[in-house]
């Protein structure tokens, strides 16, 4: 029932640690969906940086873009402040699993060596008694054959008195 236990308990363990590594796999596809939108949007602030010097003689469309490309270069900022956040609380959260892994894996060694003692100690007391019952046999088989030799002297006694 004990190794029952185990084996489900390893398999939890196992299905937690698949889980974990599609989880990371999950956050690596979605920091790489943000740096496509940073490196699309650093080619956008480009593109207008370069509009704005071809075009010195509309100033006043200049000034309307660059207060756009400030917005936008906040809510960048916004945005990317709040993936940074996400990730911070990612990343704490893989720590703690990982810690929680760590604990598992220790807690099973320990487990492990407790049952290799228990079997350590079981070979032993077997040991032991294969001993004592090897050497009984022994001397049941000594006893066995002396007796044989008895019967063997008691029956050739036996038949030269009928011989008589």
């Amino acid at each position: 029932m004990r190794n029952l236990d185990n084996d489900r308990f390893q398999e939890l363990v196992l299905e937690q640690l698949k889980n974990l590594a599609k989880g990371q796999s999950q956050l690596q596809l979605q920091v790489t969906g943000i740096e496509k939108q940073l490196n699309s949007l650093a080619e956008e602030q480009s593109q207008l940086q370069i509009q704005v010097t071809g075009a010195t003689n509309r100033l006043d469309g200049i000034e309307k873009q660059l207060n756009g490309l400030a917005e936008e270069q906040s809510q960048l900022q916004l945005q990317i402040t709040g993936a940074t956040s996400r990730l911070d609380g990612i990343e704490k959260q893989l720590n703690g699993l990982e810690q929680d892994v760590k604990r598992m894996e220790i807690r099973m060694e320990n487990e492990i060596i407790d049952k290799i003692r228990a079997l350590y100690d079981a070979r032993s007391v077997q040991e032991d008694v294969n001993s004592r019952i090897i050497n009984t046999l022994d001397r049941i088989e000594a006893k066995l054959d002396v007796l044989q030799m008895e019967t063997a002297h008691i029956r050739r006694i036996i038949r030269r008195n009928k011989g008589i």
